[in-house]
């Protein structure tokens, strides 16, 4: 599937695994997918970005739903412990060796359990990442609107990928776009008129 996929789309793919694993994430959903969309010199990213979907931004809204880096303490001002006496770093540590790094996480009130979903309920692929459901749907839903099969001129470009991800209705992007206070579409309308070939 993925060697049906345009050079540059296939950019896009590699690139959305590298921003999951800096992110701590060990799956690849359809928000890193948008992540890295965002991060490309393609028009698609240049419409993302001139509508305020920028990498900076997103990593920000992914982040404070309890990706790597949030944990109990982040909210505490550290100037103002140490004013008293307390190194908020020192108490950090001594939590993370006694506990374990996942202790300070702070998990998701619905289902006590972390936001993002749990790795193993997804097929490993290339790298030791795992592709959610929604993430293989979205490729091959890509795919399928170009019609793409093995020639080059027919292969799933950036422009299709893009298409398809800032259209779904479930799961992560509809909420990061809601997040960011930008419609799906409208951006989706940008992208086609920067694409005239486009599906």
């Amino acid at each position: 599937m993925i060697t049906r996929l345009a050079p540059e789309a296939r950019g896009v793919l590699t690139d959305a695994i590298d921003r999951a694993h800096r992110l701590g994430h060990h799956f690849l959903g359809a928000e890193h997918l948008l992540l890295a969309l965002a991060a490309t010199d393609s028009p698609a990213g240049s419409v993302l970005r001139e509508s305020g979907v920028t990498a900076q931004r997103m990593e920000g809204v992914l982040l404070g739903w309890g990706g790597r880096g949030r944990d109990r303490l982040d909210t505490l001002d550290a100037d103002a412990l140490t004013s008293v006496g307390i190194d908020l770093d020192a108490v950090r540590a001594a939590l993370t060796d006694s506990f374990g790094p996942e202790a300070l996480r702070t998990p998701d009130p619905v289902r006590g359990r972390f936001h993002f979903r749990r790795p193993q309920r997804f097929p490993k692929r290339g790298n030791g990442m795992r592709f959610t459901r929604r993430v293989t749907e979205c490729l091959d839903q890509a795919l399928r609107g170009r019609g793409a099969d093995d020639s080059p001129a027919e292969r799933a470009g950036v422009a299709d990928l893009a298409l398809v991800v800032v259209g779904l209705r479930h799961g992560a992007v509809p909420s990061v776009l809601a997040a960011l206070g930008v419609p799906a579409g409208r951006l989706a309308t940008a992208i086609r008129a920067r694409y005239p070939d486009a599906a």
